[in-house]
């Protein structure tokens, strides 16, 4: 159910635009640094979601930016912790 509502989330911001997010800010974002850090330096993030599978355990996700342009993906382990960080190219 979450990752419909994930998907549901990314069509709706895909049909309408979104907010593009500072790729300076987003390059000093890494592994270890907690929720309020990320919020702190990126603003409240323009989707979020549980993940269910994840390679690195990784719980949930933050995206910041426009899915049909760039985005930049930051994910959090079960402590609040960030377990992975990438940027991806939109359709």
């Amino acid at each position: 159910m979450v990752t419909v509502r994930f998907c549901i989330v990314l069509a709706v911001a895909t049909a309408c635009g979104g907010p593009s997010y500072d790729a300076l800010r987003a390059r000093a974002i890494g592994v270890g640094q907690s929720r309020e850090q990320v919020r702190a330096a990126m603003g409240q993030p323009h989707h979020m979601a549980k993940t269910l599978e994840h390679p690195k355990a990784c719980v949930e996700r933050w995206l910041y930016g426009d899915p049909t342009q760039d985005v930049f993906l930051v994910d959090f382990d079960d402590q609040g912790r960030v377990c992975d960080v990438a940027f991806a190219h939109g359709q």
